[in-house]
């Protein structure tokens, strides 16, 4: 994905300069393919940026309740994030689920901090 985007924004980037500035001699040929790169390249990048969005949001399980509080399943954890999953259970920063459901409730609307809870 970070590739994606380096490779698609420099073809933004580059195209841009070519319409935004004319004056610099390029026919209409270039012109006319500055446009259509222009256009396909910020149609692909939208497309996904969208889908990034969809898949951080609604499209994973855990996801938003994750953000918002700062935990996540220990499984989820694993499955996604091994080393980290591995690191914080080795330093002892796994708690168990009844715990993680105390603090939501004494503040759902704070983060409160990347831990990571046990199943």
């Amino acid at each position: 994905m970070f590739w994606m985007l380096v490779l698609v924004g420099s073809v933004i980037i580059f195209s841009g300069f070519v319409l935004i500035f004319p004056v610099f001699g390029q026919g209409r040929e270039w012109m006319e393919l500055a446009h259509v790169g222009h256009a396909i390249g910020a149609i692909l990048m939208i497309s996904v940026i969208i889908g990034h969005i969809y898949i951080g949001t609604i499209g994973m399980e855990g996801a938003i309740e994750g953000m918002k509080t700062g935990y996540c399943d220990l499984n989820w954890a694993k499955e996604h994030h091994d080393l980290w999953a591995t690191k914080a259970e080795q330093q002892g920063e796994v708690i168990s689920n009844d715990k993680v459901s105390q603090l939501r409730e004494v503040s759902s609307a704070q983060s409160l901090g990347g831990h990571v809870q046990e199943e």
